[in-house]
């Protein structure tokens, strides 16, 4: 029997790939540039510290989750560049996975803090703008990998 050569990352892939090796480098930023402002400007003082008037005991353990949950999908992303790069089987599961969780993330994300926020909008521009993105994301991408046979083939190892 003649073992199949894996076919070479081309074609849509190349835009599969791209989405993949910026992925922990976007978070990475949206990370510096969120934690950055929370801790520097004195905000989590101001929302952690019980004599506050924006302090709510749910604070501190949603932003520390957020951290926490960010620094993971950082990690998640960064493992698929490498199953992306070696070609390795389990890419496609995975891929899907993290398309299916960073949306979902978001939106629980967004229940936490609508659960102690009253007064203000519950959902941002920007948060619209990525829960958008994400959701076409996987729209496009999830078909992609679970019908393409180029897919299919390239990520054999």
């Amino acid at each position: 029997m003649i073992e199949k050569m894996p076919t070479r990352l081309g074609g849509w892939l190349i835009l599969v790939g791209i989405y993949v090796v910026l992925a922990p480098i976007r978070i990475s930023a949206q990370i510096y540039m969120v934690y950055s402002k929370i801790y520097l400007s004195g905000l989590w003082s101001t929302l952690s510290g019980q004599y506050s008037d924006e302090y709510h005991p749910a604070w501190k353990p949603i932003l520390i989750g957020e951290l926490t949950i960010n620094l993971f999908m950082v990690f998640a992303w960064a493992y698929l560049v490498f199953l992306y790069f070696l070609r390795k089987a389990s890419f496609r599961k995975w891929f899907i996975a993290m398309l299916i969780v960073t949306p979902a993330l978001l939106l629980i994300d967004v229940l936490a803090i609508s659960s102690i926020i009253f007064n203000k909008p519950k959902i941002d521009h920007e948060t619209i703008v990525h829960l958008f993105r994400t959701s076409v994301a996987a729209a496009i991408l999830i078909p992609y990998m679970l019908v393409s046979r180029r897919a299919r083939e390239t990520f054999i190892e």
